[in-house]
This record gives C-alpha cells, sequence and structure tokens, in this order.
C-alpha cells in the first residue's frame, strides 16, 4: 500500500500511550506498522491528514467516544470460534456447573457467569449451550451469562447471533441443529440460548465496569491479559477479584499465568488443563 503520510514514531507513541491508559492494552513497538496499516484507511476516509489529527479527534471532538469505538474495533482481534479451547469448557460444564448447582439448590438459585473480552459472542453462546444441556437449571433457576467487550461493532454482532460457517468448525452438528436456525446461509442463535445471554460495553481494566457485576460465580477471560502491560493485567485481576464471589472460579488462556500476579486466587489442576479458584468459602 502507498500512503500519502505515515504514522511517526512520536504518534505513535501518543497512540501507544492512550491507548494503554485507556483499555491496558500494550503496543510494543513493532507494532507500529500495524496501527499505520489498520487506521490509514480510516484516517483517509474522514478527510484528515495525519494520524495526529486522528488523535486529536478521538481526544476532543465531541463524536470523539464513537470514533474510538470504531478504532478499537480496527486494532482490537474478533476471530473467535464456538468451543475454542474444549478442555477448559469441559470442566465448566462437568465440574463448575455441577458444584454450583448443589451449592445454590437451596439457597438463591441465581448463577452469574461472565464472559470478559467476549467478541463477537460465541464464548457466551457455547456457555449457554453447554448449561442447557445439562437439563439442571430450568424453572426458577437464574441463570445470565454476560459477555463483556470493548468493541461496540464487535457487542452488536453478539447480540444479533447470527454466525457463519467458521464460527463452528468446532462444533458437533447436534448442538449447531438444536440451537441455531439456519437462513440462506447464515445461523441464528435460537431464544433457548439467547435468553440466557446479555451483552455489555466494558474495560476489565476499569473498576466502573464491575460496578454491576458482584458475586460472579465464574468468569472466563481467556486470551485477553496477554495484550496488557504487568501493572494493567495486576489491575485487571484485582477488578476481577473484586467482582469474584468466594470460592468462585477464574479461566485464563494457557499461556496466562497469575503466578506473582495476585495472592487471591489458588491454582486447582485438571488433567488436560488448569484453572484458578478465588481464596475463602
Amino acid at each position: 500500500m502507498i500512503y500519502q503520510f505515515e504514522l511517526s514514531e512520536l504518534e505513535f507513541r501518543l497512540f501507544r500511550d492512550f491507548i494503554h491508559e485507556k483499555f491496558g492494552i500494550y503496543l510494543k513497538d513493532e507494532k507500529i506498522s500495524f496501527i499505520q496499516m489498520k487506521l490509514y484507511p480510516r484516517v483517509l476516509s474522514l478527510g484528515l491528514s495525519s494520524f495526529g489529527d486522528y488523535l486529536n479527534l478521538i481526544k476532543y471532538d465531541p463524536d470523539g467516544e464513537k470514533e474510538l469505538s470504531r478504532m478499537v474495533s480496527l486494532l482490537t482481534n474478533n476471530e473467535t470460534y464456538f468451543f475454542r479451547e474444549l478442555p477448559q469448557l469441559k470442566v465448566f460444564r462437568d465440574v463448575l456447573l455441577p458444584q454450583l448447582r448443589e451449592k445454590k439448590i437451596s439457597r438463591s438459585k441465581k448463577i452469574r457467569v461472565v464472559s470478559a473480552g467476549c467478541s463477537t459472542g460465541e464464548e457466551v453462546y457455547t456457555l449457554a449451550m453447554l448449561t442447557f444441556e445439562t437439563g439442571s437449571f430450568f424453572w426458577d433457576w437464574d441463570v445470565r451469562i454476560v459477555g463483556m467487550d470493548i468493541s461496540e461493532t464487535a457487542l452488536e454482532a453478539a447480540r444479533r447471533g447470527i454466525y457463519y460457517n467458521s464460527s463452528f468448525r468446532m462444533t458437533e452438528p447436534a448442538y449447531v441443529k438444536k440451537f441455531f436456525s439456519y437462513n440462506s446461509g447464515d445461523y441464528q442463535a435460537k431464544d433457548n440460548i439467547k435468553r440466557m445471554t446479555s451483552f455489555v460495553y466494558g474495560n476489565i481494566t476499569d473498576q466502573q465496569t464491575w460496578e454491576g457485576l458482584r458475586d460472579v460465580d465464574v468468569i472466563f477471560c481467556r486470551n485477553v491479559l496477554i495484550y496488557f502491560s504487568e501493572e494493567k493485567v495486576k489491575t485487571a485481576v484485582n477488578n476481577l477479584s473484586q467482582a469474584m464471589r468466594k470460592g468462585g472460579h477464574l479461566l485464563l488462556g494457557h499461556s496466562e499465568t497469575l503466578t506473582g500476579i495476585s495472592d487471591d486466587f489458588e491454582l486447582v489442576r485438571f488433567p488436560e488443563t488448569f484453572i484458578y479458584q478465588k481464596k475463602g468459602a
């Protein structure tokens, strides 16, 4: 691609500092070409003559918040699919859900699960399918699976619940048939799983994001922390801990660890994977 103007090192540092402060995402020096490639078409379409002008628009223009959401969608990877990282999902289905039922059947019968960094919603609907399939949470159970993301574009897609073949590459046909309606090349999530779900805008490093979420039973935050600086990882994990009830569970990506990050959790090992449990009763 031939650029009419390029992202200078100074502009890159300003973008990097702004994105880090706002979202916790840390972009290494080698990402300068990536940012230029991703944002250049948008900057050009707005009739701006530099990346500095674009950053000023985001920071100071009355419509800056809307543009900020668009920018985040351009810079974040929303590639995902149903039933991703199956060993952890089996632990959720075979261990965590039965434990929650036993613990709460004589109490509130209220279960809260959060998918942090939910992207376009595949993980949220996967958890809903697994919960539905147990047959254990009907009638007077109050089950809510909340998807959270910093991209409004991704959240809009999640709320629509319309997907294509690529999202089902790890999904058994029986699940597709039971939980989705096929229509001219796309698949629409049915009400049997949609009614369990909700989607909210949220930044996991921002404490205000979690104000409406307390005593959460299970949090999936997989392959999100790898994009953060150590400082922001500690902030995010502290927020996750504050939102979670004692004894709740946190599921991270396989390359993510809480070693040296937080003492609030203890590691729980399984044959094919591991998860974290918040200390306490």
